[in-house]
């Protein structure tokens, strides 16, 4: 475990936020361990087990993972950037596989005030609060929906250029979409907006605008009614990964590129094979 790593992680992510004890809370640390481990001081108190729950959640590829912006990577930070930097909202979807999450987690580290939110089926609206405002970090005092509704929008009204990405969207329910959508309703102009998933989004929104569902006819417009394609991986993309991940031979460059038929999930699991075999001895 490099504790050193998850230290300088641990730094960058305390600046993202804000303060440490904002970032204590989103990670559900102890502030006191936060506050030891940034300063060096009686690390002795800190167990493996907290130092685990820190890099687990900031370090979610493992440190021995080198991240590159493929041609994807730069098409979805352009969409980011341009909800994020107008306040408006965007869509784009793209096959399993093609880093979307991971190249929103990339861009979420280097940017202030982004939220990444990767929303699940079985969420009530409460859950689907409580989730949000972990994210954020803040000390909420509501108990009810309406009064947690109202922190979160007093919240993003008071930060600069906030931006909240549900990736996922497509497992919303209907009606937790138009909860969602009618929250948004008080940010309008002043907090971005991105939706994103698999191709499978465009048939869920699609399918909520024939079936007059609540909300998506007002999600579709404000989309301009239209969802962007992201490419998919390139040869080249899964080049660039394999030399930044210390795969260099050509002949394992290109068994790479064959065996992963442009799933990075698989580019990944292909060079790790390649490093435990090397390790092993059973590569020349």
């Amino acid at each position: 475990m490099n504790k050193e790593l998850i230290r300088t992680e641990l730094e960058n992510f305390i600046e993202r936020k804000g303060s440490q004890r904002k970032a204590a809370h989103i990670l559900g640390i102890n502030p006191r361990y936060i506050n030891h481990i940034i300063n060096g001081t009686d690390l002795a108190s800190i167990n493996d087990e907290i130092w685990r729950k820190i890099a687990n959640q900031l370090l979610s590829q493992g440190h021995e993972w080198k991240m590159v912006k493929t041609s994807v990577t730069e098409d979805i930070w352009r969409s980011l950037e341009y909800s994020r930097k107008y306040s408006l909202v965007n869509s784009f979807v793209g096959d399993a596989g093609t880093g979307k999450t991971a190249s929103i987690r990339a861009y979420e580290k280097e940017h202030p005030n982004v939220f990444h939110i990767i929303c699940k089926d079985y969420w009530s609206k409460k859950a689907f609060a409580l989730h949000i405002l972990k994210q954020t970090g803040i000390n909420y005092t509501g108990s009810n929906i309406t009064e947690l509704m109202d922190e979160l929008e007093e919240y993003f009204l008071r930060i600069e250029k906030p931006l909240i990405i549900l990736d996922e969207a497509d497992k919303l329910s209907y009606p937790l979409f138009y909860f969602f959508i009618s929250f948004y309703n008080g940010l309008e102009k002043k907090c971005g907006l991105v939706l994103t998933a698999t191709t499978y989004l465009e048939k869920f929104i699609l399918r909520g605008v024939r079936l007059q569902k609540m909300g998506f006819e007002e999600i579709f417009s404000r989309i301009c009614q239209k969802i962007a394609h992201l490419p998919a991986v390139s040869d080249q993309d899964i080049r660039m990964i394999c030399k930044a991940n210390g795969v260099l031979k050509e002949s394992q460059i290109t068994e790479v590129i064959k065996e992963s038929k442009g799933d990075i999930r698989r580019v990944e699991r292909s060079i790790w094979i390649i490093h435990q075999e090397e390790l092993a001895g059973l590569v020349l």
